[in-house]
């Protein structure tokens, strides 16, 4: 990869945007699933993916659109159906027991743009998961290890695939968007969503400079010029934006088909 590094960076193109970010210029006319991936507790950050959210219905329009995320718990005691799709700020106050979280105001944004919400995160299984591996009622803490693990992580995507999969059933003709951790989308991780699921997928990643290596070490070998860096560093509104310039299997090893790199703030 070192050797390469030059040529892996020649495909991609960064472009410094310091207004709002014209998401159609990226996204794919035709599309299935947009996975909206993020580093967690980052502030500012879900405003810029509310920003995306909201433009979702005029850049995909007379298409259903639904939000499934992490960050809301799935309804566990009925299977899927369109049904228990939340169409009512209500609703999610109800779910999330009246705990705020940084990213529910993405929630609400969607359900504003007409856009339905499904919970993904099955608390309840993987708590009993964490019990049967481990014969003890789980802390709050054995629960938080088991569930960023290689294996709980496996275990969670997995329950979130059978969830995606009975709401692409009941919606054939959806744009289905996946709000997530970047650890559970980016396709260079261990069962990812994208993989476990197939078919027409894009990436996205949303993050910062300190946490580009964290998202992906393959980041460590690429620098951008000294423009564009004088552009990003000029405003901390400014944001950078790489995609690449042509679909490439590359981006499976890079982790996303394009990255939205924000100011730490």
């Amino acid at each position: 990869f070192s050797n390469r590094a030059p040529a892996v960076a020649s495909l991609i193109k960064s472009r410094v945007v310091k207004g709002a970010l014209p998401y159609g210029e990226f996204l794919p006319k035709e599309l299935n699933t947009l996975y909206i991936g993020e580093v967690h507790d980052i502030p500012g950050l879900p405003n810029e993916v509310r920003s995306l959210v909201r433009m979702l219905p005029q850049l995909y329009p007379n298409r259903p659109i639904y939000l499934a995320t992490e960050f809301l718990p799935a309804d566990e005691e009925t299977p899927f159906s369109l049904g228990s799709v939340i169409t009512h700020p209500r609703d999610i106050a109800r779910r999330l027991k009246g705990v705020k979280r940084h990213t529910t105001p993405v929630l609400y944004e969607a359900l504003k743009a007409g856009i339905g919400v499904v919970g993904l995160e099955e608390e309840y299984a993987l708590f009993k998961k964490v019990w049967q591996e481990t014969h003890t009622f789980p802390s709050e803490q054995m629960y938080m290890d088991y569930a960023t693990s290689f294996v709980g992580m496996r275990f969670r995507n997995q329950a979130w695939a059978r969830r995606l999969r009975a709401l692409r059933a009941a919606q054939p003709d959806a744009l289905i968007v996946v709000y997530a951790g970047f650890g559970h989308l980016g396709y260079h991780y261990d069962s990812n969503l994208p993989r476990l699921l197939g078919k027409d997928a894009f990436v996205m990643l949303f993050t910062t400079p300190d946490y580009l290596s964290y998202n992906n070490p393959f980041f460590r070998y690429f620098r951008e010029s000294d423009d564009i860096l004088a552009q990003f560093r000029s405003s901390q509104k400014a944001k950078l934006v790489e995609s690449w310039k042509k679909d490439t299997p590359l981006k499976k090893i890079m982790g996303a088909d394009m990255a939205v790199i924000l100011h730490s703030k």
